[in-house]
């Protein structure tokens, strides 16, 4: 990962799409990462978004368990009522999913 690879792709990126003898570009991203939730593709610059896989969080990370076990120790006395540590992480995928398609 370097941070300045980035606006170079980007550039790139836009020069094919508005070179009269390109066909098009496509550019490839991942879920979660500086493409999908902080760049927008308007008009011509994006027509299509394809996902595979789903970007779920990882399973190990600190944050992720003590998140679904806090959810699941207090889901009988929270307002949110049978929201647990499962549901909370199915709507973390979707949610990352959400805001890669809105790209």
């Amino acid at each position: 990962k370097v941070s300045h690879h980035l606006p170079l792709a980007m550039d790139d990126f836009y020069e094919k799409i508005k070179s009269s003898e390109s066909n098009g570009a496509i550019f490839f991203a991942v879920c979660r990462g500086k493409v999908s939730e902080g760049l927008d593709f308007a008009d011509d610059n994006g027509r299509a978004v394809v996902v595979t896989g789903l970007p779920n969080p990882s399973t190990r990370d600190p944050y992720v368990l003590l998140k679904k076990k806090f959810l699941d120790d207090n889901k009988l006395h929270s307002r949110y009522k049978n929201f647990g540590g499962a549901q909370w992480y199915r709507q973390s995928t979707s949610r990352a999913v959400n805001q890669a398609v809105g790209r």
